[in-house]
């Protein structure tokens, strides 16, 4: 996958590194979304961590959607 991400004009490591970052925020929001339902923390503060959840996995999935559509147009160039 480096050398694809490398293909595509992005530094492979920075942005793996990018990417594991905000999975490793998903990851802990999620589970501080958990440990606040379980000790039935104010639905407001939940709430909150909640939506940073959602726009966490939005830049992730646009991300993921970015390297996409790259890798598409240089497929593309190389069959013309």
């Amino acid at each position: 996958m480096a050398k694809e991400i490398n293909a595509i004009g992005l530094d492979p490591e920075a942005y793996t590194q990018s990417l594991l970052n905000k999975i490793d925020k998903l990851v802990g929001l999620k589970e501080a979304l958990i440990e606040m339902f379980n000790h039935n923390i104010d639905h407001h503060a939940m709430k909150v961590v909640q939506n940073h959840v959602f726009d966490t996995r939005d830049e992730i999935e646009s991300m993921l959607e970015e390297i996409k559509e790259r890798l598409k147009t240089l497929k593309e160039y190389h069959q013309e």
